[in-house]
């Protein structure tokens, strides 16, 4: 089914993007030189808002942000359900929404930092989801900055254009209110996230060069497992602050009390 459906969205942005290029309004990854940029924004602004709070303020019209959507390199599974959508029967209010965002969002992109290792053993943490691949399909960490702001480590899966990389965010929920901080690249790279912030950036530090003395931290000082979020009830996994089941799935100590 997965594949039946990858096939529909490959020939509607086949169709899309043959429609755009009669249409003389090329999309801004075709783009060679300014004067051949198209020359979009024409429309009274206006600020469109979700049935969740997220607003854009747009001059777009909404053929305008689907032709920049089509143009889009390498689509998302977002973007891509956006645009066979709209060719269906047109956006939903939310998909409006977001349809102008990421349409925005390509012909104003925010410059991104270069990437750059935030300790010199970063990479190491590869090794440690790696080894957790071995029992677990998609390993998961939680942790908590000094501030209080959730960290979540999570490896990119099979779909994902960046596939074995682990993406660092919060709990917010894709799509709406998540917050980025930055994905560790296979060759131990860290790319900074635009949500970065100082704690949450000391926190992947300290992850990176200990894994198992700051899961116990966090453990010990929530109360919950950083690997499975469980609560720690037994007396050994609150003494070493995760349990013993994920300590064999992570390949971790798990000593006796003293």
């Amino acid at each position: 089914m997965a594949g039946m459906i990858d096939g529909m969205r490959a020939d509607l942005l086949a169709q899309d993007q043959e429609r755009c290029l009669g249409s003389g309004r090329p999309s801004p990854d075709w783009i060679t030189s300014d004067e051949s940029r198209p020359r979009y924004g024409g429309a009274e602004k206006q600020v469109l808002t979700s049935d969740r709070g997220k607003s854009v303020e747009t001059n777009l019209t909404d053929d305008e942000a689907f032709e920049i959507l089509v143009g889009i390199r390498r689509p998302s599974n977002f973007a891509q359900d956006l645009i066979v959508a709209y060719r269906k029967k047109g956006w939903s209010h939310n998909q409006r929404v977001w349809g102008h965002i990421i349409a925005l969002g390509e012909l104003n992109p925010e410059p991104k930092p270069a990437g750059e290792q935030v300790t010199n053993d970063i990479g190491g943490l590869l090794g440690v989801f790696k080894r957790a691949q071995s029992r677990l399909k998609f390993p998961k960490v939680r942790l908590a900055a000094s501030d209080g702001t959730p960290v979540r480590f999570g490896i990119a899966g099979p779909r994902s254009k960046h596939v074995g990389t682990i993406g660092i965010t919060d709990d917010g929920e894709y799509g709406f209110d998540q917050k980025w901080f930055g994905r560790i690249h296979l060759d131990g790279k860290f790319e900074k996230g635009r949500n970065l912030t100082p704690a949450v950036e000391q926190v992947i530090r300290d992850f990176a060069s200990d894994p198992a003395g700051t899961a116990a931290a966090y453990g010990k000082k929530s109360g919950h497992c950083c690997f499975c979020n469980a609560e720690l009830t037994d007396e050994r996994s609150r003494f070493v602050g995760y349990g013993k089941i994920c300590a064999g799935n992570w390949k971790l100590p798990w000593g006796e009390k003293e």
